[in-house]
């Protein structure tokens, strides 16, 4: 195929440069917004000083306490910052938005203009972004967080910040141009958290975007022999990881991170478009900004270039090609002709497990085993085969999934084969470890950042928690978090509490209201499901056992229910409760 890399470096360079231009534009719109949100605190707390305050110009909460006004002055408060903050995070999160869509359509249009096969060309005509997969890569989440948790985060901070801070000028009796100068540092630290997340979450768009649309590119180009390359690097200056720059009263100063996160090292690292970058550390990312990993993430300025070339010259120069040939089935349609079609495709290719466990392809019957095992264990997302694939668990978006449980040869061990734990392990072990240990955290936002103890801490996980497992079975997943442990040097004792093996919570449930009635409080929560729900609730402040709560039936009148009322019926304060598991 005739194709023009220098074009496409030249199109892709003003694709980032109007989109850090659309960040800079939003940057400058919330420095506005704070400005106006200051102006209006400013504007009627100075009215309360002039209405009340005493003839040295002090007002206190006892003056606004005896006008019967201390209350009114803080509903004040809270609405002069309400009426402001969503403004802050609307623009953030367009923005967001905004630049992912572009980078994803400029990436398209720029390998468009770049190839002279009209073949290629013709094939992105009508390609659009979901919806699901635009609103997963906005909400990529950081240290547990996604994108609209961050901004309400956020958003909760600020309110938080500005009502005690005036609440304490108020109680040590300030004068107002002290309480107003207060105000100035506290939404100057606001500001400055605003705008490293639009800066922060600006760029990670802005290289998903672009290496989603490659990521298609690959998938058309690669059988004919050629390879859409992703290259990482870095901008080469004393900024970058592991250094940190920090600004100080004697000038800015250079010092190395106590982190792991070493973005020197990943400059001209070589993938397939669609795979996925080695950050070390057992961290991997699509692209910079998507690993998760704060440390790796945050601030980081890396971005990715992309080059058209043969698998040769690919493998030449130190990538590794693998020819992926995978196919959603979706879990109520797991069919023996879906399971034959993709075979077929597979063609003999299987992945190597040296002698360890299974590696010939799996016939019907024990696909549909696997994939019954996985059910039991609670794994509700898609399921594909594949006998070139190791079995694996997946929570980052893949096309237009969210998540996916691949089942490959390896789910099963070799007969005869019992030299050590991992060797032993049944396909229902294998099913528990991958839906109970890998899902289950991923669903909860306690994946390890740390590979060996992600595994770890899924077999044990298995052990503890699997579904209808033998004796033998969980005794083997326990032993092979044990042996994983030791032969990376690791201590259990010393990272066990580090790990989420204490409890199978199922799913974390945000309480939204709570109603306070004689003999007990009612909990308004966020809708879940009857099956979600079990004997003993989990709480931030405590366990409330089988007899101690009720749940209300779902109730559908006129639309659909948004809410759903569990009533603890113990005569304790349910104040603090903010959320609560199923255990």
């Amino acid at each position: 195929m005739d194709f023009d890399n220098k074009a496409l470096d030249k199109y892709l360079v003003e694709v980032k440069r109007i989109e850090e231009s659309r960040s800079k534009g939003a940057d400058k719109e919330i420095r506005s917004l704070y400005k106006f949100l200051l102006k209006k605190l400013n504007s009627f707390i100075g009215e309360y000083y002039t209405k009340y305050s005493d003839d040295n110009g002090v007002l206190n909460v006892a003056i606004l306490q005896q006008n019967a006004k201390y209350a009114s002055f803080l509903e004040e408060v809270d609405k002069n910052i309400k009426e402001v903050t969503p403004a802050i995070s609307k623009t953030i999160k367009s923005t967001v938005e905004k630049t992912y869509k572009a980078c994803f359509e400029g990436m398209i249009n720029g390998f468009s203009n770049s190839a002279g096969d009209s073949k290629f060309k013709d094939s992105f005509n009508g390609l659009s972004i979901k919806p699901e997969v635009l609103k997963a890569a906005v909400e990529n989440p950081i240290s547990g967080l996604t994108l609209p948790e961050r901004l309400q985060k956020h958003r909760q901070d600020v309110i938080y910040d500005i009502r005690q801070s005036i609440s304490n000028s108020l109680m040590t009796g300030e004068r107002f141009d002290t309480i107003s100068k207060k105000l100035v540092e506290r939404l100057d630290v606001s500001y400055g958290k605003a705008s490293r997340i639009v800066r922060t979450e600006s760029h990670r768009v802005q290289e998903k975007g672009l290496m989603d649309g490659a990521e298609h590119i690959n998938d058309k180009v690669k059988g004919d022999g050629l390879v859409y390359a992703a290259i990482w690097h870095n901008l080469g200056d004393e900024k970058v990881r592991p250094n940190v720059r920090v600004k100080t009263k004697k000038g800015w100063k250079t010092y190395k991170s106590h982190t792991n996160a070493n973005h020197k090292k990943m400059e001209g690292q070589l993938i397939e478009s669609g795979g996925y970058f080695d950050l070390g550390n057992g961290i991997k990312a699509k692209s910079p900004g998507e690993s998760g990993d704060a440390s790796n993430d945050c601030n980081c300025r890396c971005f990715v270039e992309y080059e058209m070339m043969t698998v040769e010259e690919f493998e030449e120069r130190g990538g590794k090609w693998k020819n992926r040939n995978r196919e959603f089935v979706n879990n109520d349609k797991f069919t023996s002709v879906n399971n034959d079609d993709i075979m077929k495709r597979d063609n003999g290719y299987y992945v190597s497990t040296e002698g360890k466990r299974y590696e010939n392809p799996l016939t019907n019957e024990q696909i549909e085993t696997a994939r019954k095992e996985a059910v039991k264990q609670g794994y509700t997302g898609d399921i594909l085969y594949s006998s070139n694939s190791n079995t694996a668990f997946h929570g980052t978006v893949e096309g237009e999934k969210f998540h996916y449980l691949v089942i490959g040869t390896d789910a099963y061990p070799i007969e005869g084969n019992n030299n050590s734990a991992n060797e032993r392990i049944t396909v229902r072990g294998c099913m528990a470890h991958e839906v109970i240990g890998h899902y289950e955290a991923w669903k909860k936002g306690t994946t390890q950042n740390n590979m060996i103890l992600e595994e770890a801490q899924a077999s044990i996980r298995a052990a503890k928690f699997g579904i209808d497992l033998t004796d033998e079975e969980r005794q083997d997943l326990m032993q092979d978090a044990m042996d994983r442990l030791q032969n990376n040097k690791i201590d259990y004792e010393k990272i066990k509490n580090k790990l989420d093996i204490f409890e199978r919570w199922l799913a974390m449930i945000k309480v939204l209201d709570k109603l306070q009635l004689s003999k007990g409080t009612v909990l308004v929560c966020e809708i879940f499901n009857t099956s979600d729900v079990t004997d003993r609730i989990k709480t931030n402040i405590g366990i409330f056992e089988k007899e101690s709560f009720y749940i209300d039936d779902i109730k559908n009148c006129f639309s659909e229910p948004h809410t759903r009322n569990i009533v603890i019926r113990k005569n304790i304060d349910c104040s603090k409760i903010t959320e609560l598991f199923f255990i």
